[in-house]
C-alpha cells in the first residue's frame, strides 16, 4: 500500500488506467484479489477516484477502468505525517525540506532521524569535533554512515551538519610514477579526480608517455592545479 502511494505520488499523469496500476504493483502484489484490496483501499481513502465515463470491470471485487489520481490528498497525508514528527522531533532538527521532496527520501531517513533525535535528547550538542566516523558511530552506530551511506546529506537535510561539529574525512593524494619517462626533459602528468579512474588507468602507465598518474578529490585537485600553474 505504502509503495503504491509513493509511486502514485510521483506518477506524472493525473489519470492512471487499472492495466497501469498492475504493472506498478506486480513487484509486491501477487494476486488479483490482493490486487484488488488495495485498489479498493484506495478509492475508500479518496486517493484514487473512478472515471465513471470508463465504467467498472465485471470481475469480483470489480475496480474501474481509470483512476483519477487525487496528489492533493496524498501530499496532505505525507504532510500530516511530518507534522506530527515535527511535533515529536528535537526542535532542532528541520524537517522543511521534506515538504518538498519525494516522500520515499522522508522514508528512507526517518529511522536515521529518530536515532539522531534520540541522540540530542539524551546528550545534546557535542562540545568538541571529532572525526566523522567516531560522530557517525554515536549517533546511528555505524561508523560509516556519515561518509560513505549518505548520512551527510541527511544531517544537511535535517540542519545538523555544521551544528555536530563534524571534522570530515579527506581522502589520501595517491600518485604512481612511470619509471620509463620520469628522467625526461618534458615532463606530462595526468590529474584524475575519480578514484575508480585511478585504479583503471594505473596498470597502463608504463605504456603512456605520462611521468605521473595523480588522484586527488575535490579541493586536492584544485590544489595541485594551483601548484602546477605557479610552477
Amino acid at each position: 500500500m505504502e509503495e503504491l502511494k509513493r509511486i502514485l505520488s510521483v506518477y506524472p499523469k493525473r489519470m492512471i488506467d487499472l492495466t497501469r496500476l498492475e504493472e506498478l504493483t506486480k513487484s509486491f502484489v501477487h494476486t488479483y484479489e490482493e490486487f484488488a484490496d488495495v485498489i479498493l483501499q484506495l478509492e475508500k481513502d479518496q486517493i484514487l477516484e473512478m472515471v465513471k465515463s470508463k465504467g467498472r470491470t465485471a470481475r469480483t471485487p470489480s475496480l474501474a477502468y481509470q483512476y483519477r489520481i487525487q496528489k492533493s490528498v496524498l501530499a496532505s497525508s505525507h504532510h500530516q505525517e511530518l507534522q506530527i514528527y515535527r511535533n515529536k522531533l528535537h526542535p532542532a532538527i528541520l524537517l522543511d525540506e521534506y515538504f518538498r521532496i519525494d516522500p520515499v527520501v522522508w522514508k528512507q531517513d526517518l529511522p536515521f532521524i529518530e536515532k539522531i533525535d534520540h541522540y540530542l535528547k539524551a546528550f545534546g550538542f557535542p562540545n568538541e569535533p571529532v572525526p566523522a566516523p567516531e560522530r557517525s558511530f554515536e549517533l546511528v552506530h555505524d561508523e560509516k554512515w556519515i561518509v560513505e551511506k549518505g548520512g551527510k546529506e541527511v544531517l544537511e537535510r535535517i540542519g545538523l551538519y555544521e551544528r555536530l561539529q563534524i571534522i570530515p574525512v579527506s581522502e589520501p593524494l595517491m600518485f604512481a610514477v612511470n619509471p620509463g619517462q620520469i628522467h625526461k626533459e618534458n615532463q606530462f602528468h595526468l590529474i584524475v579526480e575519480n578514484k575508480t579512474t585511478y585504479q583503471g588507468l594505473l596498470p597502463a602507465l608504463v605504456d603512456t608517455e605520462f611521468s605521473t598518474l595523480i588522484y586527488g578529490s575535490g579541493k586536492v585537485i584544485t590544489q595541485l592545479s594551483h601548484l602546477k600553474n605557479k610552477h
